[in-house]
């Protein structure tokens, strides 16, 4: 892949000092840890799940890529772990609201403003729902939103790319087949959750279906959605090219990133930004 030296950042992992055991009922994060640097990680790891292969690289393209859109991300580091193999890290966020998203949902809900007012909880929302559909996110689920209070607000962080981007064959499959899904993740894959949830409606579906409902938020803020989908027709090359040096080889090798690459540069990246855009009707999705 042509290279140029403006974009040949990358971030030299850091080592892992100690291995947490873990503590929470996450099925897509098997591991925690203490790095070098002191902090705390959430950590992915390709030998995670064979069926979601890609996920550290996942996590690591769709991080920047919504960083690019203006969407609270978590921090994040590469990690050498004790048997040599590096892993994404996602820097564990301290002092975060308890059950932030529903605190917030029911704050708003019952007419307060304690933490976000209803509009800007709305436009936040919108953004993140329009970001989760042109990346194939089939988990967003109340528990994949952080709160964090800020100076004198509060930030609502989107974490969680595992079900997404390549690992749900888009914008390419394992053979690197060009793939063309639906805007609107439909179904869940259960592995490693249980086999009962295994076809049912994709929790990004189910959430949206009731965050988005006339009795709950009602529409979605035109506005935002349609600023993270243009965001995303702004992002140039070097900047895509930018984030797939940043991901080591053994996540994603040479020949997948260039079929990134390229299905970025083509016109099938707008077929399905305008997809998504065209299935917005009067603060709805049909």
């Amino acid at each position: 892949m042509p290279q140029t030296n403006e974009f040949q950042l990358t971030l030299a992992p850091i080592p892992v000092v100690n291995l947490i055991p873990k503590h929470d009922q996450s099925a897509d994060c098997q591991t925690y840890c203490e790095a070098s640097d002191g902090h705390q990680y959430a950590v992915k790891q390709t030998t995670d799940s064979s069926v979601f292969p890609f996920t550290p690289f996942d996590e690591l393209f769709c991080y920047d890529l919504a960083k690019l859109c203006g969407i609270a991300v978590p921090q994040y580091n590469l990690l050498t772990m004790p048997d040599g193999s590096v892993a994404f890290g996602s820097v564990w966020e301290a002092s975060v609201v308890a059950n932030g998203f529903a605190s917030v949902f029911n704050d708003v809900m019952g007419g307060g403003n304690t933490f976000i007012s209803k509009q800007k909880f709305i436009e936040r929302l919108s953004a993140v729902y329009a970001f989760d559909l042109f990346v194939h996110n089939e988990d967003r689920h109340f528990g994949n939103y952080l709160v964090r209070p800020t100076f004198n607000s509060y930030v609502m962080i989107a974490m969680d790319f595992s079900r997404a981007w390549t690992n749900l064959d888009c914008p390419i499959d394992r053979t690197r087949n060009t793939m063309k899904p639906p805007y609107l993740p439909e179904v869940y894959i259960s592995p490693p959750h249980q086999a009962k949830d295994h076809g049912q409606d994709s929790n990004t579906k189910q959430c949206a279906r009731l965050i988005w409902s006339e009795n709950n938020l009602g529409p979605i803020s035109g506005g935002f959605f349609f600023r993270t989908l243009n965001s995303l027709l702004a992002i140039s090359e070097q900047q895509i090219q930018s984030i797939l040096n940043r991901a080591p080889d053994e996540w994603c090798d040479s020949a997948r990133k260039q079929e990134i690459l390229a299905w970025w540069l083509s016109e099938e990246k707008n077929r399905r930004i305008n997809m998504i855009k065209g299935a917005y009707q009067n603060g709805a999705l049909v």
